[in-house]
């Protein structure tokens, strides 16, 4: 007798302990429930983590204001509209590391389901797709 367990598939085939298997093991690998992603990281190691964002994004948007400063000068082409694009698609994103990064460092940590997480992590996202929308729009 077996004390393998078997469990229905979608197609309603049955299955054996392989799903038993994967269950263990993705418990001890990630515990169920809410994980504290604050948690993992030290204080201090945090503190460190947010000054380096402060600092990259404000050297990138410095670069970036730079950048954009040559690019109007210069004669609009097709290969400049695509580039000037990429760059303000960089100002929009450093922006927001450079946003959340001085909150955080300012108020502490920011609960996972607040507001201010989740618009920054929209608006971080939409300036991460917008290169490769510029790119795909200007292709076509």
């Amino acid at each position: 007798m077996s004390s393998q367990s078997t469990h229905v598939g979608f197609d309603g085939t049955t299955t054996t302990a392989i799903f038993d298997i994967v269950d263990k093991a993705s418990h001890i690998i990630m515990p169920r429930g809410d994980v504290n992603g604050s948690a993992i990281l030290a204080m201090k190691q945090r503190h460190h983590i947010q000054q380096l964002a402060i600092g990259t994004s404000s050297i990138s948007i410095i670069t970036v204001l730079v950048a954009l400063y040559w690019f109007f000068m210069m004669r609009r082409n097709f290969r400049r509209d695509l580039i000037l694009l990429l760059i303000v698609g960089d100002l929009w994103k450093s922006m927001w590391y450079w946003i959340f990064s001085v909150h955080t460092l300012s108020t502490g940590p920011v609960a996972s389901g607040s507001a201010f997480c989740e618009s920054t992590g929209f608006f971080l996202s939409q300036g991460l797709e917008s290169c490769g929308t510029s790119v795909q729009s200007h292709h076509v």
